[in-house]
């Protein structure tokens, strides 16, 4: 089966950066997880950006003033990705 939802997603902010990490899930479907894939809206979750995929358990992201940013991280293993987890972000 897929992996469960990734934990403790947070986001540390330095000027117009975000710094996004979180740890693997509780459980990894009976498979290794592979990696992690996430997306962003910068509308509050209205539309997203393609999945990007990362092989690690952290991501950056420049965020612009006056837009309202939603990411989602969902881990992946051989049989797919698992549920995403979302965080809202904090403007500019």
């Amino acid at each position: 089966t897929v992996p469960g939802s990734v934990v403790g997603l947070t986001a540390a902010y330095r000027k117009a950066m975000a710094s996004l990490s979180w740890r693997a899930p509780r459980s990894n479907g009976g498979a290794t997880v592979t990696r992690y894939r996430f997306r962003i809206s910068s509308n509050g979750g209205k539309s997203w950006s393609g999945w990007k995929v990362t092989g690690v358990r952290k991501a950056s992201l420049k965020r612009k003033k006056r837009k309202s940013y939603v990411v989602q991280v969902a881990a992946v293993n051989v049989m797919g990705p698992g549920p995403a987890a979302k965080l809202k972000l904090r403007k500019l």
